[in-house]
């Protein structure tokens, strides 16, 4: 494995970790679901900030995913496009660059 793809993978489980705690936190004290999750991402401005970058991240995140997939005709990559939307672009795009990297037969 190169070390590109080790940096990759790091960043992954990185980005599926470290965020988790704070969720299930949030989710344990509001059982509001996730539309009242989104109302607290706009609780003021500087969480309306990171809320707003992180949504747009993930849509260019997602468009540029489903591009390179379809013009490198990548039929496994297209998966981090959904897990960009589920779980955000600090999962979906170190994934995508970890299948983006792997060695094309």
């Amino acid at each position: 494995m190169t070390t590109a793809r080790v940096i990759y993978l790091i960043f992954l489980v990185l980005g599926v970790i470290m965020p988790m705690p704070h969720y299930y936190v949030w989710f344990d004290r509001n059982p509001g679901g996730v539309l009242s999750f989104l109302d607290a991402a706009s609780v003021n401005h500087a969480s309306a900030g990171m809320a707003t970058s992180l949504f747009v991240a993930g849509g260019v995140t997602v468009v540029w995913i489903l591009s390179e997939c379809a013009a490198r005709r990548d039929r496994l990559g297209w998966i981090a496009a959904p897990i960009t939307c589920l779980l955000g672009p600090s999962v979906g795009l170190p994934l995508y660059l970890l299948l983006r990297s792997r060695q094309v037969r």
